[in-house]
């Protein structure tokens, strides 16, 4: 059986980066939806490291396109992590 744990941060902003020892392990653009994250890949990064998570405010020159309500209350409420929850994730494989 092997376990993968998924991060889900929930972030309004323009987009965001996940680090560990100050290496971008990967980014997001913003769309309205949770960023998940599948930590698997980065198993031995999360094992010898903590894990970082930052969130940029909306730049008007960001290339991402939200409708215009979104793109607003963005701005006027900065960018920042709402929340984050770490799922287990199990494959039970059967010979």
């Amino acid at each position: 059986m092997a376990v993968q744990c998924d991060k889900s941060p929930k972030w309004p902003g323009d987009n965001g980066d996940l680090n560990a020892a100050g290496r971008l392990l990967t980014d997001d653009f913003y769309n309205g939806m949770p960023w998940c994250i599948g930590l698997k890949r980065f198993r031995q990064q999360v094992e010898a490291n903590s894990l970082s998570i930052t969130v940029f405010a909306w730049r008007d020159r960001s290339k991402v396109v939200l409708d215009s309500f979104a793109t607003e209350k963005i701005q006027n409420d900065g960018a920042s992590i709402l929340g984050v929850t770490v799922l287990p994730e199990y494959q039970l494989v059967i010979p």
